[in-house]
């Protein structure tokens, strides 16, 4: 994986500090104590004496609108709760919320809109989004959390990606199942992908371990409009894969798992988390799902027993919300305190403004979510915060529609492939 070039990053290496945070009282619904000075540095875009915005770039018109909607609730209970508690660095935190729709032409008049009012972007919904708006946040100098796990994002100053990278996910994955007994040396799998940043990092990541291993890969790129995937399930089936790897969408995870069954292939299937949604549990696949399906990902489940998901149920249970509850409103929740706990320490050392936010996420920084995600680590510029993953299952009895097999999970063959 390559790391950023020298000059998107000369600012970040010469004002290089050290910075190491849990957010352990973020997450439980503390508030941290924050130096502030008198006065606002009139370069810190975004912050008065009394507010700090933050923009949220979302989709709430296009493709992936249900688990938007669902992030921007856990980012909305965490922010309610923290402002009610007094705020960040003593001010309330406002949150301005565009629609790009999945846009990216949309996203870029936004962030136009946008880069002038606000401190920094709590979310922003999408790779090619996130990648259109890149270059104005590095002239910027403006932070963003994108909602991708996407190598490319990660080489940007400027995105910050809230997990462990595509590539790493699915070596963690095959490596999971070698354990666990499912495949072995010698067997093949299948890979069924988007094309783009979403699936091809996962195919050289799955192809990587598969020849680490000596299990050949067999891929199928797919358009994300092709939702009855029979022809190549059934080629799947001819070549004898013992498990399906998928990068793709909700419908063409519910296809594959109805074809593969009624197909008479038997053998796990391993979903990215982008590729389930818990109303999957309510067709006439929920069985297979059940018994077949694994999901790995960067983010634990809305049901989990750890610390965060714990106070994200109580705050969701609060707010009388009717937003479906998943891991998703979970992982809106994780991203703002990883953006509270930077804004802490930027405040903390100095007035906040983008200079001190930058310098933050570009210092040694290390982040302890509450078993919200897998242990985030940027101190390392374009290199995955993270070689964890967490391995759910689906399952209909429990809220949110999926429960931990393995928190923090990484196989042997990992960080060879991350230190290539």
């Amino acid at each position: 994986m390559k790391p950023a070039s020298k000059s998107l990053w000369k600012k970040s290496v010469s004002g290089r500090v050290m910075v190491s945070i849990l957010v352990s009282a973020t997450l439980l619904g503390t508030t941290a104590a924050c130096a502030t000075k008198s006065g606002t540095d009139d370069a810190a875009v975004g912050v008065t004496d009394d507010v700090i915005r933050l923009g949220l770039l979302s989709d709430l018109t296009g493709p992936f609108k249900a688990p938007a909607e669902q992030q921007n609730l856990g980012i909305q209970l965490y922010w309610d709760q923290k402002n009610a508690d007094g705020g960040a660095c003593g001010r309330q935190v406002e949150l301005v919320t565009r629609d790009h729709g999945y846009d990216p032409q949309r996203a870029i008049a936004l962030a136009g809109e946008l880069n002038d009012s606000v401190l920094a972007y709590q979310i922003s919904v999408g790779s090619p989004t996130s990648m259109a708006i890149r270059a104005e946040l590095e002239e910027n100098e403006i932070m963003a959390i994108a909602m991708s796990w996407s190598p490319d994002l990660g080489e940007s100053p400027s995105l910050v990606v809230p997990g462990t990278y595509f590539g790493a996910e699915m070596v963690d994955a095959l490596d999971y199942l070698i354990e666990e007994g499912r495949v072995a040396a010698g067997d093949k799998v299948g890979h069924i992908y988007f094309q783009g940043d979403f699936g091809e990092p996962a195919l050289e990541g799955l192809t990587y371990a598969g020849e680490q291993n000596d299990i050949a890969v067999e891929a199928v790129q797919i358009d994300p409009s092709i939702t009855d995937l029979t022809a190549q399930v059934a080629e799947l089936r001819k070549k004898g894969v013992s498990a399906i790897f998928l990068n793709a969408a909700p419908p063409q995870l519910a296809s594959v798992a109805g074809l593969s069954e009624a197909q008479g292939l038997d053998v796990p299937i391993v979903a990215s988390m982008g590729g389930y949604a818990p109303q999957l549990l309510d067709t006439n696949i929920a069985a297979t799902l059940e018994e077949r399906v694994l999901v790995v990902g960067s983010v634990t489940a809305y049901g989990a027993d750890e610390p965060a998901a714990v106070a994200v149920r109580d705050l969701y249970a609060k707010s009388g919300s009717k937003v479906p509850p998943s891991q998703m409103v979970v992982l809106g929740y994780a991203i703002s305190a990883v953006m509270d706990a930077a804004m802490e320490k930027a405040c903390a050392d100095s007035e906040l403004s983008r200079d001190s936010l930058w310098k933050v996420f570009h210092g040694d920084f290390q982040i302890d979510t509450q078993g919200a995600t897998v242990p985030l680590d940027y101190s390392t510029p374009g290199v995955s915060p993270s070689s964890q993953v967490i391995v759910l299952r689906p399952d209909k009895s429990v809220p949110g529609g999926l429960e931990v097999v393995e928190k923090d999970y990484a196989g042997p063959t990992v960080a060879k492939f991350l230190d290539r």
